[in-house]
């Protein structure tokens, strides 16, 4: 009974002004990358000159061309939704739950080395009903510590619930709640009350606020006063809700709020002021580890194996919290982008300091130890070097890797799908860099290897451990290396051992473009773009003009036009429509028109490219455009969001219907990619309310059962590198335990794809794998649907163990033929079930 209450409720009470996606199961899942899969947005080109590759030498004779100009523009972020670390920290500071939930939850997807990225992490099917399990527990604890101690009065008592609505909605919300969101949780709790008790009531409510999209997703308000397609500052709560799990990792407080509802968050100066003092808070310390984490991989050290070692957990502890320490030393104390990269400093007690060879503080205190010539900053941490290492040997190639990608932001290649991705076996009478001397040998492996290994054997006086060594198998340690072919030139050029190569790194500009490109990465949840060069360029000058202060990259990031502003509201095709006869408007309403009318409108039709076509005005401000939400397969709480959009559409027959109105208020909408997969879909469009008051309008004609062509007229977005990754479908799965549908990569058709399915899961989410496929079978359907050769199907025969007659889910993942990563297709996760032989 509890789950059809909280349904009741997603679908009554997303009456919001929200930019929102529901949090359904039709969500698309994204898939995990194939292990040696470097993320989808590994080439995102170079925003800056000194961090572009050095041109060649200019031919004199040539004519000189102009620089072309740089064009800066905010780029729209998807919704992003909490991740598990966000989802944990927000329900303790909500309701001092710390049980950490989510730690069960589907991991992440990460790109760039980040889980928060807002393209990738998405909904999924387990996640939400791993969410709705987690809302009902959370808040059963939460009532049973005591209903009066959550709401701060009587729950039976008048207007208690009301009251606690408005306090604890707008924390939960990260903002005020609309009119039509309370009185729709207020109805929730007052017919649970009927049949139930209030604390019955209660718990039945919570759950449902825990599970609503305006709790699960990070959104920003759609004003009605914004210039179509023009830049816009993001709202005082969405700014509150950015800075915070920027620099938090949590839900605003009340405090943040509060400076969001009196206008103390509205100009850059205050935003400055604001991320000045949330710094000084203890909860930055932990925000600060967290971006570290993620961006050295330290989540790799849960799994750390090292065959020399008894007590591998207790060293794994030790480690972590090593670097967790230095993290705090440098970011707090020295503070500096120099220092990060050449300070002495380990940190180490007696239980890992025996392992280390270095005498530390007592068993569990954590002291500094200096070890200047020995050790020089992040890169002779023990964490890092066990991390970038095997159990039983070192990895000059991770550890040449590391340097190349996370601190000069040169991403590889992955390498050749016929390599063996092995280490050489150890050899006693041979050391590392002997070992490892034939990827340069070996002309597949040369290209890549001659960036990577002469950067990697320069930490050969590090074992696997980080332990500090002369010499290998009682051979003399060779520390030299190399840097080849860097974007700066002045890093260029021979270098003996870590300590030189992080001082030069630390001189390095380009470098340091990169550590605050890494930062930019993190609290904008997404990859740079070229639109981001000005934003980017004036967070890069703030970072040098303070000497590195990492402090001052923090702020400087919170105060640019990327993380604050975003683009004007999405606006449709401007051409005139002609009037529909066989789509006539409804009745014009009753009474004045300014009698707090809701909007009303009419969706006419889905166009077979995708074209949502339709009108919408709001009688009571009939001069101004409406906000419309697309939603897909139903409503809110049911269906998939699609978009948000406005109007703005010459409509003579508006006009001629409504003589007091303007005929521009039609929309023509083209529909995302998953609307246009070719199958049979249902559209609903509501027309939002004026004011916080005004009730919501679901468009006349809702429902629209409709079908497009698979990414029909799809072009890549201005500024985007054209990068089309593979696309296509699940059709079904036969009676005879085939599944069948096609893939195929637009800019190399010519290519098979493989196709791998999996089972009840996804790759690293306790999916099976069912089996390989390659495309290759006749498909009349893909021409007729997108011009291209119609021999790109597949049919995979299924494991005869799946004939259990128990109902399954099949996930299929289409992998590159011209491009690097992979994708899910559509109509995954597909529901089947096998009758048994």
């Amino acid at each position: 009974m509890r789950r059809w209450w909280v349904v009741l409720a997603l679908i009554a009470g997303w009456g919001c002004e929200e930019d929102a996606p529901a949090a359904s199961p039709m969500a698309a899942e994204r898939p995990t990358p194939r292990p040696g899969t470097p993320p989808p947005d590994d080439e995102i080109p170079p925003v800056r000159a000194d961090m572009a590759p050095s041109p060649a030498a200019p031919d004199a004779t040539a004519p000189v061309e102009p620089p072309a100009p740089v064009v800066c523009a905010p780029v729209a972020t998807p919704p992003r939704l909490l991740t598990r670390a966000e989802y944990d920290a927000t329900l303790r500071d909500l309701l001092g739950d710390d049980t950490a939930p989510a730690a069960a939850f589907p991991a992440e997807n990460r790109v760039l080395g980040f889980d928060n990225n807002a393209e990738a992490h998405q909904a999924t099917p387990l996640l939400v009903e791993a969410w709705l399990e987690a809302g009902e527990k959370v808040a059963t604890r939460a009532v049973q510590r005591g209903a009066r101690g959550l709401t701060g009065c009587d729950p039976e008592a008048a207007g208690c619930v009301a009251d606690w609505l408005t306090t604890f909605g707008r924390r939960a919300f990260r903002r005020p709640l609309s009119a039509s969101e309370h009185a729709a949780f207020l109805d929730l709790f007052d017919a649970v009350r009927a049949e139930a008790d209030a604390t019955t009531a209660l718990q039945v409510t919570l759950t449902a606020l825990l599970q609503s999209p305006q709790f699960l997703y990070r959104l920003d308000r759609l004003a009605l006063d914004e210039v179509p397609g023009a830049p816009t500052r993001v709202g005082p709560y969405a700014m509150a809700t950015r800075l915070a799990y920027f620099l938090w990792g949590t839900t605003p407080d009340d405090a943040l709020l509060d400076a969001a509802r009196d206008g103390q968050l509205d100009t850059p100066a205050q935003v400055e002021a604001a991320a000045r003092a949330m710094l000084d808070d203890p909860r930055a310390r932990e925000a600060v580890r967290r971006f570290h984490h993620q961006w050295l991989g330290l989540d790799q050290l849960d799994d750390l194996v090292k065959d020399d070692v008894a007590d591998i957990a207790a060293v794994r502890v030790g480690l972590r919290t090593s670097i967790e320490r230095f993290v705090d030393h440098v970011f707090w104390q020295e503070g500096t982008f120099a220092a990060l990269l050449d300070s002495p400093v380990v940190f180490v007690d007696a239980d890992l300091g025996a392992e280390l060879g270095i005498e530390g503080g007592a068993p569990g205190d954590f002291v500094g130890v200096e070890l200047p010539g020995e050790r020089a900053g992040l890169l002779t941490q023990p964490a890092l070097l066990a991390r970038l290492a095997h159990a039983d040997q070192t990895s000059p190639i991770r550890r040449g890797i590391f340097v190349r990608e996370m601190l000069l932001c040169q991403p590889l290649p992955p390498p050749p799908n016929d390599v063996v991705i092995e280490p050489p076996s150890p050899d006693p009478n041979a050391t590392t860099r002997e070992r490892f001397a034939q990827h340069t040998a070996q002309r597949t492996c040369a290209g890549c290897h001659q960036q990577i290994d002469p950067l990697g054997f320069g930490f050969e006086a590090f074992d696997h451990l980080g332990r500090f060594r002369t010499t290998e198998n009682g051979l003399p340690i060779d520390t030299s290396g190399n840097v080849v072919g860097p974007r700066d030139r002045a890093l260029a050029g021979p270098f003996d051992g870590v300590p030189e190569l992080a001082t030069r790194l630390g001189a390095s500009d380009s470098v340091r473009a990169c550590v605050a490109t890494q930062w930019f990465r993190y609290a904008l949840a997404r990859a740079e773009q070229d639109v981001d060069a000005c934003a980017l360029d004036a967070v890069l000058d703030a970072f040098a003009a303070t000497d590195g202060s990492l402090r001052e990259l923090l702020v400087a990031l919170a105060v640019s036009d990327a993380f604050g502003t975003r683009p004007g509201a999405v606006v449709g095709d401007v051409q005139p429509l002609p009037p529909l006869a066989d789509a006539p408007p409804p009745a014009p309403p009753e009474g004045p028109p300014d009698a707090g009318r809701a909007p009303i409108g009419f969706l006419d039709r889905v166009t077979l490219d995708g074209l949502a076509v339709g009108w919408a005005f709001d009688p009571d401000t009939p001069a101004d455009p409406t906000i419309l939400e697309l939603w897909l397969d139903g409503g809110p709480g049911v269906g998939q969001f699609l978009a948000q959009a406005r109007t703005g559409v010459e409509r003579p027959d508006v006009n001629a219907a409504y003589p007091d109105a303007p005929g521009d208020h039609g929309f023509r909408v083209l529909l995302p990619d998953a609307a246009r997969d070719g199958r049979d879909h249902t559209l609903t469009v509501l027309a939002l309310g004026h004011g916080a008051d005004d009730a919501d309008t679901v468009l006349n004609n809702a429902g629209l059962a409709f079908r497009a062509g698979l990414n029909a007229d799809t072009q890549p977005e201005p500024g985007v590198p054209n990068d089309f990754r593979p696309q296509g479908f699940v059709d079904a799965v036969r009676p005879d335990g085939q599944v069948c549908g096609w893939a195929l990569d637009r800019d190399v058709t010519g290519r098979p794809l493989e196709v791998d399915v999996w089972i009840d899961g996804a790759p690293g989410v306790d999916g099976v794998h069912a089996g390989t496929a390659q495309t290759g079978l006749p498909r009349p359907d893909v021409v007729t649907a997108i011009g291209h050769p119609g021999d790109h199907g597949f049919c995979l025969a299924l494991p005869d163990a799946l004939r259990d007659g128990r109902e399954h889910t099949l996930s299929a993942f289409a992998f590159e033929a011209g491009h690097p990563g992979n994708t899910v297709l559509n109509n995954s996760p597909f529901r089947f079930t096998l009758e048994a032989r």
